[in-house]
């Protein structure tokens, strides 16, 4: 479970960094 909780939270930053990089 800690696995999954921790790609998630990764998952969420990269999706941040995509979202600056758009815009």
């Amino acid at each position: 479970m800690s696995n999954i909780a921790s790609f998630n939270q990764h998952s969420a930053s990269q999706t941040r960094v995509l979202q600056l990089d758009v815009s």
